[in-house]
């Protein structure tokens, strides 16, 4: 049989001819596998879920930043996500749901330390994880509501809290049954709840199938997500607004506030101009009295000379007497 590869190709859907490409990537490159999931787990990041590699099954995670075609891996603890082929991957809401498929279930490490305890089989576990730090979101399943273990089913999520499982296979039985996952966010107390359907689907029972929204539900799906984003971009285009008018204000009260320190500094400069004139002015006016009083003091001289007669000091009133009554005079 063909060995696994690890070759990366994307079918440009927006060219006429439909074409595809093999982009150059860079980073922590995945080994070669096959019977992976990949699964775009926001609008820029890919996640390339374990895998067969030919030898042995695989549980580790690249994730896959569609931007700049950079790989990232990430180790995943056989505890949290058992090696797994065959299986699904699917992003809802804030959540990664991995499920089904075949690998490796029991602990991969025997009580004395080695791998004796291995076991292969098909996988009874739903890993859940947050889809930002790929953390395990911890999750009760309610007893016997799991469906029958499969692989090579199909998954698809319906809404932000349920999941929908189609077909698929195991060793003994080929399934043609939709299973619907309910799974609300995590709260204290909180525990998943499966529903059987029984779907009357024409022909054989279905594997290595896939599975999409169609129809009004996916419509309405479409509408949603188009409302949501609508609402994001008026929410951020009104921030933006804010933003701009108060930076606009700010700038206005910063050029205003500059206007009057100027128009002060000019103030307080003309006051200061206008002070040392007047303490000019006081300086020459005091200057002048002293020589007036000189020239009055040499005129009385030149007089007094002049008539042979003493200099008369200025008079003097005498001082006056007390009033007589003072309550009156008060």
């Amino acid at each position: 049989s063909p060995s696994p590869v690890n070759g990366l190709y994307m079918l440009d859907t927006e060219a006429d001819t439909m074409s595809w490409t093999s982009p150059k990537t860079f980073g922590d490159i995945p080994s070669p596998r096959e019977n992976h999931s990949a699964t775009m787990i926001s609008s820029s990041a890919m996640a390339v879920v374990g895998g067969w590699d030919g030898k042995k099954w695989l549980n580790d995670i690249f994730i896959l930043d569609v931007e700049n075609m950079s790989w990232t891996r990430i180790r995943m603890d056989p505890a949290v996500l058992p090696p797994l082929s065959e299986h699904t991957t699917l992003l809802f809401d804030w959540r990664v749901a991995i499920a089904g498929g075949t690998g490796v279930i029991t602990d991969l490490v025997g009580s004395g330390g080695d791998r004796a305890n291995i076991s292969v089989g098909f996988n009874e576990k739903l890993t859940v994880l947050r889809r930002d730090t790929l953390e395990k979101v911890q999750a009760d399943v309610d007893p016997g509501m799991l469906p029958t273990v499969r692989a090579h089913h199909s998954a698809t999520a319906i809404s932000s809290s349920a999941l929908l499982v189609f077909g698929g296979c195991n060793k003994s039985e080929v399934f043609n049954e939709l299973w619907v996952l309910h799974l609300p966010a995590p709260r204290a107390g909180f525990r998943l709840q499966l529903s059987g359907l029984e779907v009357g689907y024409p022909g054989e029972e279905k594997k290595l199938h896939p599975a999409f929204l169609s129809g009004e539900t996916r419509t309405k799906r479409i509408v949603q997500v188009r409302q949501e984003r609508a609402v994001v971009r008026e929410t951020v285009l009104g921030l933006k607004k804010r933003l701009s008018q108060q930076e606009e204000g700010l700038a206005n009260a910063n050029r205003v506030t500059r206007e009057q320190t100027d128009w002060l500094e000019l103030e307080v400069e003309r006051l200061s101009t206008g002070v040392g004139d007047l303490e000019d002015r006081c300086k020459f006016l005091e200057e002048d009295q002293r020589r007036r009083r000189e020239e009055v003091a040499f005129l009385r001289r030149s007089m007094a000379e002049a008539s042979g007669m003493p200099l008369e000091a200025p008079s003097q009133s005498p001082p006056q007497a007390p009033p007589a009554n003072p309550v009156a005079y008060i």
